[in-house]
């Protein structure tokens, strides 16, 4: 059972504000009133959940698409995503001070995953980063994008450094599957390579009527493009995203049978102990290629068109799953700050989110100490709550705990969806050495209070309700990539 209530499209709509971290701002989540009526046009239907705005078919009550559709051809429209831009004359130093990743390193036709961190090494959030020809961009969930804004803008000083929020002029679809490239290729993109971009300048005659939409900021033209105009040439972006193996997980392990949580191939010596190895059933895989595209918002209706020609409009929360099943964490406001960058795999070579030689940045010394001096005591891990006699399992919010067989929390909820088939996938991070106490549950909502801002260790104290151990179990699932080891 998907919680989801319908927020009034005609209309600028906010998500209720959701619990911060002691170092940030409480957060809103605003869907901008011309990103509704586009969306409207488009056929598309708003509401929430606990990641923010969501968007989805009109009429659709959940996201049952199958994979097959996905790895055929669909799109959906990313309301839950803002994008920040970073421009100036020192805007590639400045930002490159602030982040796990290296900026200055980074290809000027690729994006990358970059952490941002409290002086503490917790994760604030985690942001994918690529070059433009006016600075760069950053895109984050919704709910953190003001807050995050903010603390940047705490940093510039002097710099000469101008950050923008975008949410108001751009927007982000998902696309999915083989008949993307040619979608693209009818704007004039490219379909670029998992984390490469590619870039056109498309011309859109608007609609005599289409009103002037508001720019995010003052401080120079959104994206170079000529928002508002009645007609002119749009900047598109398109990046690729790695594709992911929807029909490898799709089965229970032998060892979760066993009832064991098995552990993925390349995990630490510490987490292997008394597990079971396994690698993904791939000659029964099928895959789904993903692709991000940023589109003006005032040629957001026109674009949705014309890809909807090719490909078929799904819930965007299909799009949260397939991140999920590609092992890409998402840091929300009920989760920033309980994370340093490895409880999260974000130094694992297939996210590349953390360059240990870049130099200082906040929370460094706390991210190299545990990447030279320590094991991981906590890895991100995959896993489902099946769906039980045709129904389907309630997702868990962000920031949930996953008790052990004594009810003791051992792990936190970063991220979780529902799947085409009713099963929910989930992303947790958890202590390594909990999996000899399987079977791992999902607390109720009453055993996973905490104080926001709590350091994830601080997760494994006592239980706070005696039927903590009552909720979903779970079922191992085999990460897409291998972790470092120790």
């Amino acid at each position: 059972m998907i919680n989801a209530r319908i927020l009034p499209i005609w209309s600028m709509s906010s998500v209720p504000n959701l619990p911060a971290s002691d170092s940030l701002p409480d957060a809103a989540v605003a869907v901008p009133a011309a990103a509704l009526a586009a969306a409207r046009a488009c056929g598309l239907q708003c509401f929430e959940d606990a990641w923010g705005a969501q968007m989805r078919p009109a009429g659709a009550e959940a996201p049952e698409r199958s994979a097959a559709v996905l790895a055929d051809g669909a799109l959906s429209w990313l309301a839950d995503c803002s994008i920040l831009r970073v421009h100036g004359d020192d805007a590639m130093r400045f930002l490159h001070s602030q982040t796990t990743n290296d900026l200055l390193g980074q290809a000027p036709e690729s994006a990358r995953w970059h952490g941002y961190c409290s002086p503490r090494g917790r994760l604030l959030a985690l942001m994918l980063a690529w070059h433009g020809d006016d600075g760069v961009r950053l895109m984050l969930p919704a709910g953190l994008a003001q807050a995050i804004h903010q603390r940047l803008r705490m940093f510039v000083l002097r710099s000469k450094v101008r950050i923008a929020d975008e949410s108001e002029a751009m927007v982000a679809f998902g696309l999915f599957g083989r008949r993307v490239p040619a979608a693209l290729g009818k704007l004039g993109l490219d379909a670029p390579a998992p984390m490469q971009l590619a870039r056109a300048e498309a011309k859109f005659d608007l609609p005599p009527e289409q009103p002037d939409l508001p720019s995010s900021t003052s401080e120079a033209p959104v994206n170079g493009d000529q928002a508002g105009q009645g007609a002119g040439r749009y900047r598109l972006t398109a990046i690729g995203m790695p594709a992911v193996q929807v029909n490898a997980l799709a089965e229970p392990t032998a060892a979760v049978d066993a009832g064991r949580i098995a552990v993925p191939v390349g995990a630490s010596e510490a987490v292997n102990a008394g597990a079971v190895k396994e690698e993904a059933a791939t000659d029964a895989a099928t895959e789904v290629q993903r692709w991000l595209l940023v589109v003006p918002m005032a040629v957001a209706e026109i674009v949705w068109q014309r890809l909807q020609a090719e490909l078929e409009p799904v819930d965007s929360r299909l799009w949260r799953w397939t991140t999920i099943r590609g092992g890409i964490a998402s840091i929300e406001p009920d989760t920033s700050e309980r994370f340093v960058p490895q409880m999260l795999n974000l130094d694992a070579e297939a996210l590349a989110a953390v360059s240990f030689t870049k130099g200082c940045y906040p929370g460094q010394e706390v991210v190299a100490r545990s990447h030279y001096l320590g094991k991981a005591k906590r890895r991100m891990f995959l896993a489902r709550i099946p769906a039980t006699e045709g129904r389907a399992p309630s997702e868990p919010a962000p920031g949930s705990d996953v008790v052990d067989a004594s009810g003791r929390p051992v792990g936190i909820v970063v991220s979780a969806a529902t799947s085409p088939a009713g099963d929910v996938d989930l992303l947790f991070s958890g202590q390594t050495d909990a999996f000899e106490h399987a079977p791992l549950r999902i607390a109720p909502p009453s055993a996973t209070e905490q104080a926001p801002g709590a350091p994830a260790d601080d997760a494994a104290g006592p239980a706070t309700s005696a039927s903590s151990a009552s909720g979903s179990a779970l079922q191992s699932l085999p990460l897409p990539y291998s972790l470092p080891a120790s």
